[in-house]
């Protein structure tokens, strides 16, 4: 752990407790809770219209037929806001990669991406 894309998944992708938080971060000598708090807080306010940009641009993106419904099917069986954003993330990869974009392989490391994307869109800070 030790990072703000570590936090946002334990948050919003393990659904963690602010104090299973804080004992991950404990031996990285990561901030205070409120430092904590105030990303996943900004993250969880730019989620929705990040998560709206991005299925507008792989909506006219030239998928297969179904997969564009796979994805907000996908979506559906997450809580709304941060963990549907971050499930699509995958599906952002793909459409950068197909686009020439360079985007490194794997989405362990997806904040990057992600808030390169966000910049690219004019979505401003994500974080």
């Amino acid at each position: 752990m030790g990072d703000i894309q570590s936090v946002l998944d334990l948050r919003f992708q393990q659904q963690a407790s602010w104090a299973t938080i804080c004992r991950h971060c404990a031996p990285f000598d990561l901030p205070v809770l409120n430092t904590l708090r105030a990303w996943v807080s900004r993250f969880a306010c730019t989620a929705d219209r990040a998560l709206a940009s991005m299925l507008q641009q792989l909506a006219v993106w030239q998928w297969e037929p179904g997969k564009l419904e796979m994805l907000l099917a996908e979506l559906g069986a997450r809580p709304k806001g941060p963990a549907q954003l971050l499930a699509a993330v995958p599906h952002l990869v793909v459409w950068l990669r197909e686009s020439g974009f360079a985007v490194p392989e794997g989405v362990r490391r997806w904040l990057p991406t992600l808030t390169r994307w966000g910049y690219a869109v004019k979505l401003g800070r994500l974080i």
